[in-house]
């Protein structure tokens, strides 16, 4: 019996990865595997503006896109270059992904853009930072949240109005007092149940008005607002709604009109174009005959405010240039003012005040000594990375053509912090009189807060659980099968956790009485699952 159950949950789990994409968490395995994909020869590989064009394949290079993007050769520069060049490369030829494509910023300027490997495998088309556009996924947010602040700043929104002010068609369920405001879903502490079914839709198909599918799918409010971070897909798509009912206009056409046209983001969409033009990186999973990879169908985003963007390296650049230049493009005209550029960066919420957490649609972080801003985008066969510490103008964005996995997405995330700022100091074990009991408190296992509740998909939350160990010293062991082994997070001083390889930090959410129910890592919430202390 036992055993029919756990295949049929296995074929469920299956089947939903066929019927529906939904961001790609699946298990990383302990490490980087032999090379399934030959590397391209360094005639076809970036970076792909220091190649000479004529040894390049017919229609995959434009020189006049790679002369603009040209910089001064400095030593720091061509260091930078070399470094990241085998970096990628490595990851390549270890199969993690078939192509990719990374921008670096440096003092406001574009120090390095380039495109690795292929974007599409079978045809032997290269990634081209300027031309190949990739899905960015949750990156999406960014462009929402944004709009929404253009809105808030022209007094049309208010970041502190129940949201069912904006909803005309339908409204948002009453179950607690407090109501849901922008504030509390820009940083994700709306309180809704999480939904992956529906989120999908075949590229051949019509999807629905933004409203109707809102309305058709409205979550369950699980949590109240503003107490604890739940990331909500439908949420982000509500704030785009919200853009659309204040403004007039529909969700893609305000963003073409307010953020891509005035940037020059000429390569950039919301939504992916049927029939499918040429230039889309083809999404990739693991496994299969095409460089061992397979090749991923690609679809609509119902949810598109949280996660349809379509762009390239060079377009993202413009985005994040108008952010580290507090709202400032072209001849002094401004997306944002200054003002409301340095309200969206601030800390809007955080489960610890030693933790970090969300500004107003960015994640932040401390790593290596300095605060970034920054999102992560997850799609089947897409991953995506932006970061940017504003104050010095420095920041990075990195996409390809693959499933996120850990082994790959924080290696290169290590790669690049270390590259733009390297660590000063080393992280040590702080062990305090009472660091070993707070561990011991703390072990047992965990579930995501960010979860279905309301359909199978749940399965995936208790396929996905956490595990910790307080093994002595005051340190904890976290067995994540996202992750494919086990991470040690040491005590600090402070009272919180700190994993020295990537930097992670975790820290208990207190209960009212008995151990604490709830563990954080990051801006991620974990319930502690019943009997498990």
């Amino acid at each position: 019996m036992g055993r029919r159950v756990l295949l049929f949950c296995l074929l469920l789990m299956a089947c939903a990865r066929a019927v529906f994409a939904q961001p790609a968490d699946d298990d990383p395995g302990p490490g980087f595997g032999g090379a399934v994909l030959d590397a391209p020869p360094r005639t076809e590989s970036g970076p792909i503006g220091a190649e000479d064009p004529a040894r390049l394949p017919s229609g995959t290079f434009d020189p006049e896109a790679a002369a603009e993007a040209s910089v001064e050769l400095t030593p720091q520069v061509e260091n930078l270059k070399s470094y990241i060049d085998g970096v990628m490369s490595g990851l390549i030829a270890a199969g993690e992904f078939p192509g990719a494509a990374v921008l670096i910023i440096q003092d406001g300027k574009v120090v390095l853009k380039s495109g690795y490997g292929f974007a599409d495998v079978r045809a032997r088309i290269l990634v081209d930072p300027n031309r190949t556009r990739f899905r960015v996924a949750s990156i999406s947010k960014l462009f929402t949240a944004t709009a929404v602040m253009q809105l808030v700043e022209q007094g049309k929104a208010d970041l502190n109005a129940d949201v069912n002010t904006y909803l005309q068609t339908f409204k948002i369920p009453a179950n607690y007092p407090a109501p849901v405001t922008l504030a509390n879903i820009l940083t994700h502490t709306a309180g809704f149940d999480d939904r992956y079914l529906a989120l999908g839709t075949p590229l051949t198909g019509a999807p629905l008005p933004l409203g109707a599918y809102l309305a058709q799918n409205m979550p369950a409010r699980v949590h109240p607002p503003g107490k604890v971070v739940s990331y909500s897909n439908h949420a982000l798509a509500l704030a785009g709604h919200v853009v659309e009912n204040t403004s007039g206009e529909e969700f893609r056409a305000y963003i073409q009109t307010n953020i891509f046209a005035p940037l020059g983001m000429e390569s950039s969409s919301f939504g992916i174009p049927y029939p499918m033009p040429e230039g889309i990186a083809v999404p990739y999973y693991k496994g299969g005959d095409e460089g061992g990879f397979t090749r991923a169908g690609l679809d609509r985003v119902q949810a598109a405010p949280a996660g349809d963007l379509l762009t390239t390296a060079a377009d993202m650049a413009k985005f994040m240039l108008v952010h580290m230049n507090k709202g400032v493009y072209g001849d002094d005209e401004h997306l944002l003012t200054e003002a409301t550029i340095d309200r969206m960066h601030a800390q809007h919420f955080t489960e610890a005040s030693s933790l970090d957490g969300w500004a107003y649609g960015f994640a932040e972080g401390h790593r290596n000594g300095v605060r970034w801003i920054g999102h992560d985008g997850s799609w089947l066969g897409y991953c995506a990375q932006l970061v940017m510490v504003p104050e010095t103008k420095t920041g990075f964005f990195l996409v390809y053509n693959a499933d996120c996995h850990f082994a790959a997405s924080a290696s290169l995330r290590k790669a690049l912090f270390n590259a733009l700022w390297p660590a000063k100091a080393e992280i040590v074990s702080e062990p305090s009189a009472h660091a070993e009991q707070r561990a011991q408190a703390l072990a047992g296992t965990y579930m995501a807060v960010r979860r279905a509740r309301a359909d199978f998909t749940v399965m995936a939350a208790a396929a996905t659980q956490m595990t910790v160990k307080a093994p002595g010293e005051g340190k904890l062991l976290v067995s994540w099968p996202m992750v494919g082994h086990e991470l040690t997070f040491l005590p600090r001083a402070d009272g919180t956790w700190i994993n020295p390889d990537y930097q992670m930090k975790a820290a208990a959410i207190p209960s009212a009485q008995g151990p604490p129910m709830r563990l954080a890592i990051e801006a991620a919430v974990f319930d502690r699952v019943a009997g498990s202390n």
